[in-house]
């Protein structure tokens, strides 16, 4: 996992066509303020790129090992502009100026909200994740990136009943599926392999997407190692073997022990099986831990005319056969994490409604 580069130019191979047409004009042009982050009463200037940020030092040097030998050295003084005092010691950082404000936004916030910038109420970006975990991790702030890590958890998660909960798929979540590329770029940074799984069944429905890449707010380029991305390839066509086996079992003609009208549930289980053709964009959805009896579900559908035995099994089959493919979604990904099927064996033993308790089932 650690061996993989992040696809980054600014971590060594991040994309950016402008790059050099960046740094000419920027040579070129001179500083100006950071509308955001300069204090009059700061103590260092950092400059990166076209912009200047007069910020205090004791607060970057508390947050960061790094920044506390880069001004224990001496710096210089003078300065390309007439925007600070020339007694101000100035640094060149090799960062873009977005990556920069998202760092300090989280080490010296200006607003008094009670919540942390990581929390579900403060719903941060794709993109102020990525530039805290891969500055901090550049920087030596761990526990800054402990707490960014800690978050996309929260959504690329080792949690089943959580995943398939869908919470990605919401229309408010403050991340879009093309940014699951930047999570697999990132848990290879930290090498964090438990975010590999699910960000890269999120990759398989990106359909040319997985390929082209998404565009960052600095506009440079995202996109995915060609050993990850064969990843997804590899793992698209067995993710629809499963997906295949896991609807002839949920929906195979056979009756409930309990049913109270067999015929009559058999031929209805019998329309289900047959149905599932009218289904066909499902088998072109990657994720196979979306329920298969939401269709049958919709608008008093069909499921509903099963006894009430046969639905209960209707749904414990659909929970019971995505549970097994999800413990063996790392093989089917082709990533390995430790502990991964251990963990879901203990919950397994533990007690199936839990699962259907968390779906809302």
């Amino acid at each position: 996992m650690s061996g993989s580069k992040c696809q980054r130019k600014d971590s060594n191979t991040r994309q950016n066509a402008n790059s050099s047409e960046s740094t000419a004009e920027g040579s070129a042009r001179m500083p100006k303020r950071d509308a955001e982050f300069w204090f009059e009463d700061g103590s260092v200037i950092l400059i990166v790129r076209d912009a200047e940020f007069h910020i205090y030092k004791g607060i970057l040097a508390d947050y960061s090992p790094v920044f506390q030998d880069m001004f224990s050295l001496p710096q210089p003084s003078t300065h390309g502009t007439l925007t600070a005092p020339d007694t101000c010691p100035v640094m060149h950082l090799s960062d873009s100026p977005e990556d920069l404000r998202h760092v300090l936004r989280v080490c010296m916030p200006k607003s008094d909200s009670s919540f942390g910038p990581f929390t579900q109420q403060a719903r941060p970006s794709y993109h102020m994740i990525s530039a805290v975990i891969r500055l901090r991790h550049k920087y030596q702030m761990q526990n800054m990136v402990t707490q960014g890590v800690d978050y996309l958890k929260r959504w690329f998660t080792t949690d089943y009943p959580a995943w398939s909960a869908g919470a990605l798929y919401e229309p408010d979540t403050p991340l879009e599926c093309v940014h699951a590329m930047g999570v697999i770029n990132l848990a290879r940074l930290v090498d964090v392999p438990a975010l590999l799984p699910t960000a890269l069944l999120m990759c398989c429905g990106l359909d040319e997407e997985v390929v082209k890449g998404f565009v960052c707010e600095d506009g440079s380029l995202e996109t995915l190692s060609l050993d990850d991305i064969g990843r997804c390839i590899t793992a698209h066509s067995r993710l629809a073997e499963h997906m295949l086996v896991l609807t002839m079992r949920i929906f195979r003609p056979e009756v409930s022990d309990d049913c109270n009208f067999p015929t009559k549930c058999y031929r209805i289980l019998q329309a289900m099986l047959e149905g599932v053709e009218n289904e066909l964009e499902n088998f072109a959805f990657s994720d196979v831990f979306v329920s298969w009896l939401e269709p049958f579900e919709r608008h008093g559908g069909i499921l509903f005319e099963c006894c009430t035995e046969c639905q209960e099994m209707l749904k414990r089959r659909d929970r019971e056969e995505s549970f097994a493919v999800w413990k063996k979604l790392p093989d089917i990904m082709g990533v390995h994490v430790e502990g991964w099927a251990a963990t879901y064996e203990l919950f397994s033993d533990s007690s199936a409604g839990a699962v259907a308790v968390l779906r809302g089932h």
